[in-house]
């Protein structure tokens, strides 16, 4: 065994090593997240075009967290059922998925469930102690126009989980949960996991991030109550795979 491999045998060594990783030979850097590991989809024009689509509809800088939802839409999009988001904002994500995957107007539909002005106070607790870390302004207007383009993306605005039956949807292939506090996320959850193909997508935006530790709570205990779990992605995201 070479003098290298022994070393790394020892613990500190290998922190050490892991450091000197990130800081000198780092692939990506985003949403409080770095690796050394390859990013080179940072490299593919088609994840780049729907990428800059996102930037400019407003999300931060997170490369890694678009590329897992466009990979989520992909993997739905080989399945029949309508995609829904809860908690869309101006529609970043929405808009870098349906340009990766070339949405078409077809027999699918694709539902944005919103306020399009922020969280509901009413529906935060004191365990919700990241739903004030975002500033949200009054959007409908605007992402309605922006969406308008395709007929088979329909903005249902209001307040989860009352909005949730003002549309009919009976099939869900893809499901995005982005609403900074549990309650929601908790009732969307409940509502549509009947509604889920099998084989469907859940993706939790906010899993594992530092803050919304009651959201990963109540992700964990309903996961755990349908006889399944939820992946979790050092993005801080978390995904669930529909049975």
């Amino acid at each position: 065994m070479s003098l290298r491999h022994k070393l790394m045998e020892i613990p500190l060594m290998r922190n050490l090593f892991d450091v000197y990783l990130l800081l000198f030979r780092r692939q990506y850097l985003g949403g409080r997240f770095a690796t050394c590991h390859s990013a080179d989809f940072l490299n593919d024009s088609r994840f780049l075009r729907a990428y800059q689509v996102a930037l400019k509809r407003g999300n931060p800088n997170y490369a890694w967290h678009v590329k897992i939802a466009c990979w989520a839409a992909t993997h739905a999009n080989g399945l029949k059922g309508d995609f829904v988001e809860c908690g869309v904002n101006r529609g970043s994500m929405t808009a870098a998925v349906i340009d990766y995957i070339n949405w078409r107007e077809d027999h699918r539909m694709f539902y944005l469930f919103d306020t399009f002005c922020g969280v509901v106070e009413q529906q935060i607790t004191c365990d919700d102690k990241g739903a004030h870390s975002n500033h949200y302004e009054e959007c409908y207007a605007e992402v309605f126009q922006y969406f308008s383009k395709w007929s088979n993306i329909k903005l249902v605005r209001g307040v989860i989980p009352e909005s949730l039956g003002s549309v009919d949807i009976s099939n869900v292939a893809y499901l995005s949960i982005d609403m900074n506090c549990a309650l929601p996320e908790k009732a969307a959850l409940e509502y549509f996991w009947p509604r889920m193909q099998h084989g469907g997508i859940i993706l939790l935006d906010d899993y594992g991030w530092r803050g919304y530790e009651n959201q990963k709570r109540i992700h964990d205990e309903f996961a755990r109550s349908v006889g399944t779990e939820v992946l979790p992605l050092p993005t801080g995201q978390g995904i669930i795979l529909a049975k």
